[in-house]
């Protein structure tokens, strides 16, 4: 299925797991979204259409997402070393295949559908979730350069949202040190911070 197919799957869950709170003992509107790559990209798409909607989820986590199909090949050549992936721009990469044509020919359509190019179309001031990003420095699928287009991107629209952003030197995309104590225990603090009983 094409793109937003899955964003649509996405809040579809939302809505079924709030349909059925009381059943499952969950507080409906004490939620987070999150996610590793792929999945960072849906929960961060599904959140920004909630807080459209004035309906923002209380955090989401980006786990080295891609945030700005259109900029990633651009990224990943500042990096100097090899790319483990298709270029973005082409038309066998899992972007492209995603949206339905190839991103480096609509590099601006691509751009205005990721999370970075719907942050630079919201309102100043919409009120956004806390948002906790980490990254691997050396990552060679994803650049880390999409982290920070997004929390740049992210504070323009919400200064007064906090973002808990960090770099972990030396790792790539999806390497250990993302299940371990390093990334996983700030992670924890994140969520109980913005998801316990006096959030």
């Amino acid at each position: 299925a094409l793109w937003p197919a899955q964003e649509d799957d996405v809040r579809a869950a939302i809505g079924f797991l709030n349909a059925i709170a009381a059943e499952l003992g969950l507080i409906p509107g004490r939620m987070a979204l999150g996610g590793r790559s792929a999945g960072a990209f849906l929960a961060v798409s599904a959140a920004l259409t909630l807080a459209a909607a004035g309906r923002p989820p209380r955090a989401v986590v980006d786990f080295y997402g891609p945030m700005d199909f259109g900029s990633m090949d651009a990224d990943m050549a500042k990096l100097g070393h090899k790319v483990r992936r298709a270029p973005a721009d082409s038309a066998q990469s899992v972007e492209s295949l995603l949206v339905g044509y190839p991103v480096g020919q609509r590099r601006a359509e691509a751009t205005a559908l990721s999370p970075v190019g719907r942050l630079g179309r919201m309102r100043p001031g919409t009120p956004l979730p806390a948002l906790m990003i980490r990254h691997g420095a050396e990552d060679s699928i994803v650049s880390a350069g999409q982290a920070e287009h997004l929390r740049r991107a992210w504070a323009a629209v919400d200064p007064g949202a906090e973002i808990d952003f960090a770099l972990l030197a030396h790792e790539g995309h999806g390497t250990a040190a993302f299940g371990r104590d390093a990334a996983l225990l700030p992670m924890a603090r994140f969520l109980a911070r913005h998801l316990g009983a006096g959030a």
